[in-house]
């Protein structure tokens, strides 16, 4: 559903809402079956020549746990920009805000930031450079398969490379280091 909503001579803007419905289930503990629904809609504001992009988006993600008094709403905001450099440098930064409204537990705020640098380079084997950072809090339950879901905050930087294996070949090695510290926010320590 991405579409051109604005064009201009200098910009264009583009709107592409994004849709998810899951159903999760547990056969050992049916406590922790939900079912989640995920909207989000993102504008996107870009030079025409490329040079420079800005996303803004917002959504709304809901967990609702029919076996349990455990429900979950988020409320997400982010803001993207991403600028071209001469050279084939691309610089991008995001930060993203979430509030959280939790069946039983208190209401709570969590905030994610992040950056990238990538580089094109013009060589035979190697032609793509990217390094990363992002830093923030957030939930297992989003990313992991598990039956229970635990709060953290992280830490994680990356360092990614793209080699030509040969003509229409390419692969990537990719490190990244992630730090978790796994707490219950909803304590002051």
């Amino acid at each position: 559903l991405d579409s051109e909503v604005i064009s201009r001579n200098e910009f264009s803007a583009r709107i592409g809402p994004d849709f998810e419905f899951k159903e999760k289930s547990y056969d050992d503990s049916k406590k922790a079956d939900y079912d989640q629904i995920r909207f989000d809609l993102p504008v996107t504001f870009a030079s025409n020549d490329k040079d420079w992009t800005v996303r803004v988006s917002g959504g709304i993600n809901y967990y609702d746990y029919p076996n349990a008094p455990k429900d979950q709403l988020k409320l997400n905001s982010k803001l993207e920009v991403s600028k071209k450099f001469f050279g084939g440098a691309d610089l991008h930064l995001f930060h993203k805000f979430q509030y959280i409204n939790r069946e039983k537990l208190a209401d709570r705020t969590e905030r994610t930031f992040g950056g990238s640098l990538e580089l094109d380079i013009d060589s035979p084997f190697v032609k793509n450079l990217e390094a990363g950072f992002e830093k923030g809090m957030d939930n297992t339950i989003i990313y992991e398969e598990r039956e229970d879901s635990h709060d953290f905050k992280f830490r994680e930087w990356r360092l990614k490379s793209t080699h030509a294996l040969s003509d229409g070949i390419r692969t990537s090695v990719k490190y990244s280091n992630l730090a978790r510290t796994y707490a219950d926010f909803d304590h002051n320590y």
